[in-house]
């Protein structure tokens, strides 16, 4: 009999309870009784308490109460009220460098080639769980730890077998992600032929596709990688995996309109006032912009009531309902660190993990019913392009100061530095030669315009201040005077001179041979940053005057 169970009529139960916890590392496996004691306690501190001295067991094969029972438990608990807590569980374990902040630091840090097979996927399904945290840094280093275990270990299908139909739209993405990011880096026919097959039955055999757009994008990606390569296995169609899909229409409401909404639900936080006059942020940047890249006139749709949909979503979720856990959470977020933008990212509410969430769900409506809106001076967008590129906030092959060997293929240069002196004080040759370090490097008469400048890559949620700024070393131009007519007609936006050109959103395992990269070359759109690591290279040949040749630009 467990000592918890002997003494539970006593009023130290609690505290004997604990301590039974406290040594669940010590104990033989042999000399577990039963489990039930576990969870007798249900106060939520209870409950932090219990998953958090669990997950220092999660990963050993054939315990009771390792990752398996972990994953059960988890399931049984309605998402809204799982979410609320277990986000504060891992931020408290993060604070603390309690055992899942030690988990992920391991994982992202040591050699994992090691570990048994049943570890690793042990271990694989504790990270899939940390991707659930709307705290942003937690769910990033446990993504970029899922990725290193699944590029060392077979876990991949796995995992996707287990997750890939979760009620967490968070996981679903993060697991898939990891398991793409793993295959541009292991560039293995095998791999992808493993988890194309899991993808396709997953997500798109069914003829029911996710409406979230970086679900299909990423479902999508896998299967073409492996159609790529010649390892699509028969179970699995590239027709089906791709665009148009289906999902309902049009949108149905509950509520007739916002102040509906706001008279029935008095509490909900700040950051969820989307159809107020003074709307909230991300109604403003999130939602609007991609908004308008659809008609939503011809359609019979304006920008507030998609506001209102989000919304009306998350409510029917049961945030603001069942134990109101996550609502719970929402405030003593606000109440720690402020209601403001000063805040930092990483400290983000539930609401607005399930802001994100459905408005990816809604784009991929939006994709499926509503044409895009258009204009003389740009190309009708392809109806088979990715749809979730917008919505990428996590490069899986940026696996930074890891262990890996190098992206095969990817060149990395540092050719010059810049001068410390302003281009326009000097002539420009003389200020163009010095900015060459390498003696093997020379430039080809006077004839070369230099388009370069400052570059990074810089995510749209900043997690905190060391992923704030993610410097990358990316080939810029020199392009003959005579060639940039060609140039600039090769693309709908000119490339401004004082600048490099940045292929956003692109992964870095992308570049430059990923299906994703060659089939959709006109999404991955030049932007110029002015600030980041320099880097050049020459442009020696275009394939034809107006289409400039891919492998010019690159990281």
């Amino acid at each position: 009999m467990e000592i918890a169970d002997l003494l539970d009529k006593s009023p130290t139960n609690r505290e004997v309870t604990r301590l039974a916890l406290g040594v669940l590392v010590w104990r033989d496996l042999a000399g577990f009784a039963n489990t039930a004691w576990v969870l007798r306690h249900q106060m939520v501190g209870d409950l932090m308490d219990t998953f958090d001295q669990v997950l220092a067991v999660t990963s050993l094969p054939g315990h009771p109460l390792n990752a398996t029972w972990l994953d059960a438990r988890l399931r049984s608990i309605p998402q809204t009220d799982r979410d609320g807590l277990w986000t504060a569980t891992l931020k408290r374990s993060w604070s603390q460098a309690g055992a899942g902040h030690q988990l992920v630091r391991i994982a992202r840090e040591q050699n994992l080639t090691h570990m048994s097979s049943a570890s690793a996927v042990l271990l694989g399904f504790a990270l899939a769980w940390f991707t659930a945290s709307a705290d942003l840094l937690i769910r990033d280093e446990s993504s970029q730890a899922l990725t290193r275990l699944m590029v060392a270990q077979p876990v991949a299908v796995p995992l996707l077998d287990a997750f890939i139909a979760s009620d967490d739209d968070f996981v679903r993405e993060r697991v898939l992600t990891a398991a793409y990011g793993a295959g541009l880096l292991l560039r293995d026919p095998t791999y992808w032929r493993e988890i194309a097959d899991v993808t396709f039955q997953g997500l798109f055999a069914s003829g029911a596709p996710p409406e979230n757009v970086l679900l299909r994008d990423l479902g999508r990606q896998i299967v073409e990688e492996a159609h790529a390569v010649g390892a699509l296995p028969s179970t699995a169609s590239l027709a089906i995996a791709r665009p148009p899909y289906s999902s309902p229409w049009p949108l149905s409401f509950t509520f007739a309109d916002w102040p509906t909404i706001e008279a029935t639900h008095t509490d909900l936080p700040g950051n969820l006032m989307l159809g107020k006059n003074m709307q909230p942020d991300f109604a403003i940047y999130c939602v609007k912009p991609r908004a308008e890249a659809f008609d939503l006139a011809a359609a019979g749709v304006t920008t507030a009531k998609l506001n209102q949909w989000i919304v009306e979503q998350i409510l029917a979720l049961g945030y603001a309902g069942g134990g109101k856990l996550a609502l719970g959470y929402d405030h003593d977020l606000v109440r720690e660190h402020g209601d403001g933008r000063g805040v930092p990212s990483r400290h983000r509410r539930v609401s607005k993990k399930y802001e994100w969430i459905f408005l990816a769900r809604l784009l991929g409506r939006l994709h499926d019913h509503v044409p895009p809106r258009t204009s003389s001076w740009s190309p009708t967008p392809s109806p088979t392009r990715l749809q979730g590129v917008e919505l990428r906030a996590l490069d899986p092959t940026d696996l930074s100061e890891d262990e890996l060997t190098a992206i095969p293929g990817l060149v990395v240069s540092d050719f010059f530095k810049p001068s410390p002196s302003k281009a326009e004080s000097q002539e420009p040759n003389d200020w163009t030669a010095a900015l060459f370090a390498s003696e093997e490097t020379q430039l080809v008469g006077d004839e070369w315009v230099m388009l370069a400048g400052q570059h990074s890559w810089r995510h749209e949620d900043k997690t905190s201040d060391a992923q704030l700024f993610k410097p990358r070393h990316v080939q810029a131009a020199l392009v003959r005077n005579t060639q940039m007519t060609e140039l600039r007609k090769s693309f709908v936006a000119s490339i401004p001179q004082g600048d490099i050109p940045e292929l956003r959103r692109l992964f870095d395992g992308e570049y430059p041979c990923s299906a994703a990269y060659l089939a959709n070359p006109d999404q991955w759109s030049f932007e110029p940053l002015d600030f980041g690591s320099p880097a050049s290279m020459i442009v020696k040949a275009f394939e034809v005057p107006e289409t400039l040749k891919h492998m010019t630009f690159g990281r």
